[in-house]
């Protein structure tokens, strides 16, 4: 068993816990669940380029973040099988309704976590729930807002045949959450570069819900 992270005290007895979780926001003692994480596995993984790159592009542009998952192998251990259950529900009710969640053990310390998978193994104890967790890190997207500038009055004039022209050439998308010059260089295979070069924004700051060239 990993060493105790969180005390609880009730009816005058104090317990240790190797483990607790809460709902993001509600921090209270009150509001803790102790469980004991008997492991606690850590796996990050990124998405890498598959095309070539070019000579002088930074590298971290070609990468990205895709997921982080954290595996547990937990007890719950109450005084009571009802009481144990009562944890086993409120854990479920998390994964049920997307709850985001913070999960402290010995290892393993994250803010912004939700529950994938719960699975419970056979019962072997009186009091006790013996499972599996697993739950996934929260992304949450950089975004700037721009303030769009009034336009100018050009009064009656026409666009000429060459400007519409310019306007309506090329490939072109509009944003999402999300959305990065290497997500549409992989899409598209644009360089990195030219994508820069043709929507000015920055790298990992572009607006949702703007038209941007991809080709």
């Amino acid at each position: 068993m990993v060493k105790p992270v969180y005390k609880r005290t009730r009816d005058g007895t104090s317990e240790f816990f190797g483990a607790y979780m809460h709902e993001y926001g509600k921090n209270k003692m009150s509001q803790r669940i102790g469980i004991h994480a008997k492991t606690e596995d850590d796996d990050s993984a990124s998405e890498v380029t598959q095309y070539a790159i070019e000579k002088g592009e930074p590298i971290t542009d070609h990468s990205r973040s895709t997921s982080k998952t954290i595996t547990l192998s937990i007890l719950i251990q109450e005084d009571t099988m009802a009481k144990a259950n009562k944890v086993w529900s409120k854990l479920n009710k998390w994964r049920f309704d997307g709850t985001q969640v913070v999960f402290k053990g010995a290892v393993v310390y994250y803010k912004h976590l939700q529950i994938e998978d719960l699975t419970r193994h056979g019962e072997k104890y009186t009091s006790t729930i013996e499972a599996t967790m697993s739950l996934k890190f929260v992304h949450f997207a950089k975004t700037s807002r721009i303030k769009k500038k009034g336009k100018k009055s050009n009064g009656n004039k026409k666009p000429t045949g060459s400007t519409k022209s310019a306007q309506t050439k090329g490939t072109y998308r509009k944003t999402k959450a999300g959305d990065t010059y290497w997500g549409f260089h992989q899409s598209f295979g644009t360089s990195i570069a030219t994508l820069r070069k043709w929507n000015k924004y920055p790298d990992r700051k572009i607006p949702i819900g703007v038209r941007v060239r991809v080709k």
